[in-house]
């Protein structure tokens, strides 16, 4: 599951962090949901769902697009999703 799968398929978690103003917010709200970020995935995510770029892409998004280019990270970067000993609790890596 890349993170744009992940935020379609968590839509309450998407609009409520969608309103965080600082990375601390954001870390209130992952886990007010269950959810922890490892240290690479946090980036990315706070990324897209808190700072959504607007505007003109970049050359390497451009090669991505044209696809030309594919490291399977940014905005679409894998992730991995696993239940904590069962506790409910995903943490994403």
């Amino acid at each position: 599951m890349n993170l744009q799968e992940f935020k379609k398929n968590n839509p309450e978690f998407a609009a409520e962090a969608a309103k965080c103003k600082d990375k601390f917010e954001f870390t209130r709200v992952s886990e007010k949901y269950k959810i922890k970020f490892g240290t690479s995935s946090f980036e990315k995510a706070y990324k897209m769902f808190c700072e959504p770029e607007m505007g003109e892409l970049s050359e390497d998004d451009l090669g991505e697009v044209a696809g030309g280019t594919s490291q399977g990270d940014g905005s679409g970067a894998d992730i991995r999703m696993t239940d904590i000993a069962g506790t409910g609790v995903v943490n994403i890596s």
